[in-house]
């Protein structure tokens, strides 16, 4: 698709549809909403010349690839009811070297960011705990392909 921006047209709403809870009328400016935090999952890891790359996984998981600072990005969404352990195999690239560091957004609640537990390598591939209703995302530093 050649997908080159992240564009959200209500970053401020009264109700649930805006990114940060906010009455424009008397200029009262709340809380973000979990959303905003889903966001961050893909804006702030996702950077501009990165690749996107195919998975096997998707619409559930998006992976994105930096040659030349050699780090892969995978975000993840589990939308399900309870957590769920998925493993992610590398093997089709020629280098994983490591480390690995992730982040998640818990959908309920506040939705608040937060850095994950560690993440370790096994050989090219690595294994995590996905929580219920959430958005996971890992960087992945030193691969190539």
């Amino acid at each position: 698709m050649g997908v080159s921006a992240f564009v959200y047209w209500q970053a401020l709403d009264s109700g649930a549809w805006g990114l940060i809870h906010s009455n424009p009328g008397d200029k009262w400016i709340g809380t973000p909403n979990p959303k905003y935090y889903v966001l961050i999952q893909y804006s702030r890891h996702i950077r501009p010349g990165m690749t996107i790359l195919s998975t096997d996984d998707s619409p559930n998981t998006v992976l994105a690839f930096d040659g030349s600072s050699k780090v892969l990005v995978l975000v993840t969404v589990n939308s399900g009811d309870s957590a769920s352990t998925v493993t992610f195999d590398l093997s089709s690239f020629t280098t994983v070297a490591g480390p690995i560091t992730a982040w998640a957004t818990e959908t309920s609640g506040t939705g608040a960011l937060h850095e994950s537990s560690k993440v370790d390598l096994s050989g090219t591939s690595f294994s995590a705990s996905i929580p219920a209703a959430s958005v996971m995302t890992f960087e992945v530093q030193g691969v190539a392909l």
